[in-house]
C-alpha cells in the first residue's frame, strides 16, 4: 500500500509540474512588473482580478493596461505550459502549439513533435480605444517555450516574450 501512495505522489508531481511552473512564474513576472511600474512613470492597470493569470470570462479582453505619458500598452498573456512546445502562426491569424517529445539513449536520440489543432486568435484588444494616446498591443508569450514562429503574420501586433518585454521597459525608462 505505501508503495502505491509514493508512486502515485510521484506522478502526481508530474503530473502538476507545468502547471505549478506556471504559477510560480506568472507570479515573479507580476512582482518585476510592479517594480518597474513603482520606479518608473508607468501606471499599471488591471482589468480584471487574476490579470497576472490570464484567466478571463471575457475573451474579448486584454489582461492588464500599462500607460505612460503618450501611450497604451494593452497586454494579453498567453502560456506555454511546456517547456518543449513552439508558437506557429498562420495566416488568418490562426495559431498551432507544436509539442516536442525527445527521447534519449545511451547511443542515439529521437524527437518527435505532436501539432495542436488550428486555432482563431482571438480580438483581445476590441475594447481598448484611447483618444489622443497612441495604443501598442501586445501578445506577451509567458512562460515561454522553445521559439515562436510566423509572429511577423499578426497585423498590428507585437508578439513578445516576458524578458523581452520586461527588458524594453526597462530600457525606456533609462532613455529618460
Amino acid at each position: 500500500m505505501k508503495f502505491w501512495l509514493i508512486l502515485g505522489g510521484i506522478l502526481l508531481c508530474f503530473w502538476l509540474y507545468p502547471y505549478l511552473r506556471f504559477l510560480i512564474k506568472r507570479l515573479v513576472f507580476m512582482l518585476r512588473l510592479k517594480k518597474i511600474c513603482k520606479n518608473t512613470s508607468l501606471v499599471l492597470t488591471p482589468v480584471h482580478k487574476c490579470w497576472f493569470l490570464g484567466f478571463h470570462p471575457k475573451k474579448e479582453s486584454c489582461d492588464f493596461l500599462l500607460k505612460k505619458d503618450g501611450e497604451v500598452y494593452a497586454v494579453r498573456l498567453f502560456p506555454l505550459l511546456r517547456h518543449l512546445s513552439a508558437l506557429i502562426f498562420n495566416r488568418d491569424q490562426e495559431y498551432t502549439v507544436r509539442r516536442f517529445v525527445i527521447f534519449f539513449s545511451r547511443f542515439s536520440s529521437a524527437c518527435f513533435h505532436f501539432d495542436s489543432k488550428q486555432k482563431k486568435l482571438c480580438h483581445y484588444w476590441k475594447n481598448v480605444a484611447s483618444e489622443n494616446q497612441a495604443v501598442r498591443k501586445i501578445l506577451l508569450i509567458h512562460p515561454c517555450g522553445i521559439d515562436v514562429y510566423g509572429a511577423e503574420r499578426l497585423s498590428g501586433i507585437e508578439v513578445l516574450a516576458a524578458h523581452q518585454f520586461l527588458s524594453e521597459l526597462r530600457r525606456e525608462s533609462q532613455a529618460k
